[in-house]
């Protein structure tokens, strides 16, 4: 690519007559060239610029994608936070229940401790004969009025 800063002053530069015509086909020559050359600059600003609006909508579509993205990021970690309230919900639950049924435990360890003492007491043993006459009669009154 020739530019016109590029052409020689003799080419651009006529004195007398006899380079005139000399000039003038010069000037001719280099007006084709340039014109020539801008022919192709255009071509290729044309080309350069179909380039450009490919990529701006490449891009549009990116940040498009993009934004979709995020979107969905977002409700995915709001869905993580949730679970983890919802974990830490049951996690309070199960300390709770943990701790009822420690009570529980506690509460049926003292009244089992409550009936070992009974069985062991005075008052259980002289009351057990009582208690096994007391169970016959009942049976024998369970077998006669069948």
């Amino acid at each position: 690519m020739v530019l016109p800063s590029q052409i020689s002053e003799e080419h651009s530069v006529c004195l007398d007559e006899t380079h005139l015509t000399n000039c003038s086909i010069a000037s001719d020559e280099n007006f084709a060239l340039i014109q020539h050359e801008l022919t192709e600059m255009k071509s290729h600003i044309q080309k350069s610029e179909a380039m450009l609006r490919a990529q701006e909508l490449k891009l549009q579509e990116l940040t498009t994608q993009e934004h979709k993205l995020n979107v969905l990021a977002n409700e995915r970690y709001l869905h993580i936070v949730a679970l983890q309230r919802a974990q830490d919900q049951l996690n309070i639950q199960k300390h709770s229940s943990n701790l009822e049924l420690n009570e529980t435990y506690r509460q049926l360890d003292a009244m089992h401790r409550m009936l070992i003492d009974i069985h062991a007491s005075t008052s259980w043993r002289v009351t057990k004969p009582f208690r096994f006459i007391s169970r016959q009669l009942k049976r024998i009154r369970t077998v006669l009025f069948k």
